[in-house]
């Protein structure tokens, strides 16, 4: 019997025994290229591997340069016109100044520079046609009263640029306050803005009448003071207001 038994072990070692002495010999690289035959795989990268504390590179934001432009009118206008601006198409965040207005938020400074408004842009040139960006919102102007005697100087216009941008640069003008604003006193002394370079129509009216005497405000208007006139309307539209002060 037992003879028979070591026969029997004999024939399954030497049966066997190549495919065992395969599997010892077999590194680990070729057993795992073995078992991924037939399907493709890139070459893995080396390198260090990420932690749960690794931060991705942020990626390089181009800053968009905010400027603050102010424009005086003709000296008898005691008006100052602000346009607060990211690009030639696009006003900047004005929404704090609008809340400061309807009296939702209050500021001391804003008050004693007499900033008491704002306006719809209109397109200058145009037939009262308001200023739209390319994303359909309307562009707005600022407004300041001139203090004191009503005449507008550029000590006091660089006053009114620093206590704008301040408020506009403040957490209460905006959540997001941006750091760098460029002010700019865009008044043309010798030669005027006209105010529809700015305004519309109904708001020009409202201007003249709060501005001009109201002896002066007749059909005579026009032929009386025609350099004055043109700063209010250039043309070449005129609404009904104008044409009653003589306006061709």
């Amino acid at each position: 019997m037992f003879p028979f038994l070591v026969l029997i072990v004999a024939f399954i070692f030497r049966r066997y025994y190549s495919i065992v002495l395969l599997i010892i010999m077999t590194p680990a690289a070729t057993m795992s290229a073995v078992q991924s035959k037939g399907v493709p795989s890139p070459r893995k990268k080396g390198g260090q591997r990420p932690t749960k504390n690794t931060t991705p590179p942020l990626r390089k934001q181009v800053a968009t340069p905010l400027t603050l432009t102010v424009y005086a009118f003709h000296e008898t206008i005691g008006i100052e016109a602000y346009i607060f601006a990211k690009d030639d198409a696009h006003d900047g965040f004005t929404n704090g100044y609008k809340e400061y207005i309807a009296s939702k938020i209050k500021n001391e400074i804003l008050e004693k520079s007499n900033f008491t408004g704002w306006k719809n842009c209109r397109v200058p040139g145009s037939s009262n046609e308001v200023m739209i960006d390319p994303n359909k919102f309307w562009r707005v102007v600022i407004i300041r009263y001139v203090p004191h005697d009503g005449v507008s100087t550029p000590e006091m216009r660089q006053k009114g640029l620093k206590d704008l941008s301040a408020f506009l640069q403040s957490k209460d003008g905006t959540k997001y306050p941006p750091k760098d604003v460029t002010l700019i006193d865009g008044t043309n002394v010798d030669d005027p803005h006209s105010l529809d370079q700015f305004f519309m129509d109904e708001d020009i009216i409202d201007i003249a009448q709060l501005e001009i005497a109201e002896d002066d405000l007749n059909s005579n208007f026009y032929t009386k003071f025609p350099e004055f006139a043109l700063k209010l309307w250039s043309g070449p539209s005129y609404p009904q207001f104008a044409r009653d002060l003589g306006f061709p």
